[in-house]
C-alpha cells in the first residue's frame, strides 16, 4: 500500500468525499482478492483507478487487464482514468463515476431513497460548480 497518494488519486478521493457531502461510499486503498484498489464502492461493486504513466508500459497494461478480469469474475467493475483526465477534467470523471455507481447500485439492489438522495446531492454539487 502506498502512504502518499498521487496528486490525481488525492483529488479523486477528496472530490468523491465532497460530492457525498460527508462520508463517501468509497473506501481508499482497499485490498480485493490480492490487489489494491485506489477507490472501492462495495455497495455498487465498483473500483476506481487513477493510472499514472507507468500503466502505459506493455507489461503493466497486461497486468492491469488480468487484474480487471479477476475482479470482474468476482462481480466487480473497474473504471480506469488516466491521471491527466482526473487533473484536467475532474467533473467529467466524477460524472462518469456517479453514473456508473448509480446504474450498478440499482442493478444490484434496486433504487433506494438513500441512494437517490446521495446521487441528487452529488449532482447538485457538480452542477453548482458548472
Amino acid at each position: 500500500m502506498r502512504l502518499n497518494p498521487t496528486k490525481a488519486e488525492a483529488i479523486l478521493r477528496q472530490s468523491l468525499a465532497a460530492l457525498a457531502g460527508g462520508p463517501t461510499p468509497f473506501k481508499t486503498q482497499v485490498v480485493l482478492y490480492g490487489y489494491i484498489a485506489d477507490q472501492y464502492c462495495e455497495e455498487a461493486k465498483v473500483v476506481v483507478e487513477a493510472d499514472g504513466g507507468y500503466h502505459n508500459d506493455e507489461a503493466r497494461a497486461k497486468a492491469d487487464v488480468y487484474r480487471d478480469e479477476v475482479l470482474a469474475s468476482k462481480g466487480i467493475l473497474t473504471l480506469r482514468f488516466k491521471n491527466e483526465q482526473v487533473l484536467q477534467d475532474p467533473k467529467r470523471v466524477l460524472d462518469e463515476i456517479h453514473a456508473t455507481v448509480r446504474q450498478r447500485y440499482k442493478a444490484l439492489h434496486g433504487e433506494s431513497t438513500f441512494h437517490r438522495q446521495l446521487v441528487q446531492k452529488a449532482m447538485d454539487e457538480v452542477n453548482k460548480d458548472s
